[in-house]
């Protein structure tokens, strides 16, 4: 798997509140140039946050998709005198379904149980069944009207995977794709660099938010500073919450990925159609039962939160590992285990090494999830016993701390990219070697 294949699907910013940052920041700048649009609180500020997050993952999966297609496929379309819209429709389009139907499974379970983008950008005029369960939970405790909003949730979202697991996986044997000679189209140039622009300038535009002010027009380092004040964090543990964000994401992470790959091993669909499914659980109820597990049972709400977050991005995990862990040569790990080899030496000296990369990009889409997942912590109102990152920028927003939210955003940003810039850094580096 080429690096290429990574970068747009760690392009988003980390947290989905910080859509509420990046699109008033937006929103300021186009102003700044004269132009006036009606951006904020309206249903496309919600298209375009959940395009923005969304689009990255049928990125990942047809680009994935695309690199195991057999050079030979094509070639001897080539020679059959096959045009590009022929091979698209008798090779490309057929053998890239699959992938995409998981990506499109993917992206309509995230939009239909989004909540922070929703909830920021939208509140109450647009709620969606995420909303109305963390509403019927927090702001009524009506615990009947949740639980029937939650099973319907998890009815449409399971129905959905059903019909998708019906579509045939086509294995192609993980041949590296050969790329056409033939000049791209310019209407593939064209639309290609116009989603760039348009991935690459709003995380650039929420950069910006850590030094520049979009309403003012003026660069200032002030609220990137305030944010670590002593004062600042009285009112806002900004501190803090990094500290508990990174334990958790991480731990969260380390055990998604495992469980994911133990899970891709297994023979048959049946761990496809028992773990994908748990994407209709509702993030929302979900944090209520850890809740009372805590009050229950005074479990340590660190690690009720991990589990909740390994629980919630399992599938995720599971859904980009499992299609590497198929096409995994099982004749090296046969061969290892006829000398001798145990598990625990095959995954060391075989598995790993050659499956880094997986692991690093599987771990580093978790974690940026987890860093900027808002549903669990905020429904189990948790802020002064456990503050996150994602809780506290949304309370600096709330409460029209908007120069220092953008910071805030802005540095959760460069945080997640530095952290994939290492990840790559790592991957290049095992090639070498």
């Amino acid at each position: 798997m080429e690096s290429a294949i990574f970068i747009p699907f760690f392009l988003p910013p980390v947290s989905t509140v910080i859509a509420f940052s990046l699109l008033f920041s937006t929103n300021g700048l186009l102003s700044r140039l004269g132009i006036h649009i009606p951006i904020l609180y309206t249903m496309w500020a919600i298209l375009v946050a959940h395009a923005f997050y969304n689009s990255p993952i049928f990125v990942k999966y047809i680009g994935a998709a695309l690199r195991t297609i057999p050079p030979a496929l094509e070639e001897a379309a080539l020679c059959e005198g096959a045009g590009r819209w022929a091979r698209f429709w008798r090779i490309e389009g057929p053998l890239v379904l699959p992938a995409a139907a998981k990506a499109f499974f993917l992206c309509f379970a995230y939009s239909f149980m989004s909540f922070a983008v929703v909830l920021n950008l939208g509140g109450l005029q647009y709620s969606t069944l995420e909303v109305a369960i963390a509403g019927a939970l927090r702001g009524q405790f009506d615990f009947s009207r949740a639980l029937t909003y939650a099973i319907a949730q998890f009815g449409c979202l399971f129905l959905l995977n059903a019909l998708l697991s019906l579509i045939p996986e086509v294995s192609t044997g993980g041949a590296p794709l050969s790329l056409s000679r033939e000049r791209p189209l310019r209407l593939t140039t064209v639309s290609s660099a116009l989603y760039a622009a348009f991935e690459y300038g709003i995380v650039l535009i929420g950069l910006l938010g850590l030094c520049y002010d979009f309403r003012l027009g003026a660069f200032s380092l002030e609220p990137f500073l305030r944010l670590f004040s002593a004062d600042f964090n009285r009112r806002f543990p900004v501190i803090r919450s990094l500290i508990n964000t990174f334990g958790v994401a991480s731990l969260a992470a380390i055990g998604a990925v495992l469980a994911a790959f133990l899970f891709g091993k297994a023979r048959g669909n049946w761990a496809q159609r028992v773990i994908l499914p748990t994407l209709g659980v509702s993030s929302a109820f979900l944090a209520m039962a850890l809740l009372y597990l805590h009050i229950l049972y005074r479990l340590p709400l660190f690690l009720l939160l991990t589990l909740g977050y390994l629980l919630s991005t399992l599938a995720v995990a599971y859904a980009l590992m499992r299609p590497m862990v198929r096409n995994f040569p099982l004749h090296w790990v046969e061969s290892a285990k006829i000398d001798g080899a145990s598990r625990l030496q095959v995954f060391r000296s075989i598995e790993l090494p050659l499956l880094f990369p997986v692991f690093a990009a599987v771990f580093f889409q978790v974690f940026a999830i987890v860093f900027g997942e808002f549903t669990l912590p905020y429904t189990m109102q948790i802020r002064d016993y456990l503050p996150l990152a994602s809780v506290v920028n949304y309370a600096m927003d709330a409460q029209r701390y908007y120069r220092e939210s953008a910071a805030f955003s802005g540095m959760n940003t460069a945080i997640v990219g530095a952290l994939f810039l290492v990840s790559n850094a790592l991957i290049q580096r095992r090639r070498v070697i």
